[in-house]
C-alpha cells in the first residue's frame, strides 16, 4: 500500500511539474 501510494505521488508530482513547466514555457 505505502509503494503503491509513493507511486501515485510521484506521478502526480510529475504531472504538476510537465504542467507548470508548460504554464511558464507559454508565459
Amino acid at each position: 500500500m505505502k509503494r503503491r501510494s509513493l507511486r501515485v505521488a510521484l506521478l502526480a508530482m510529475a504531472v504538476a511539474c510537465g504542467l507548470l513547466f508548460s504554464l511558464g514555457a507559454a508565459a
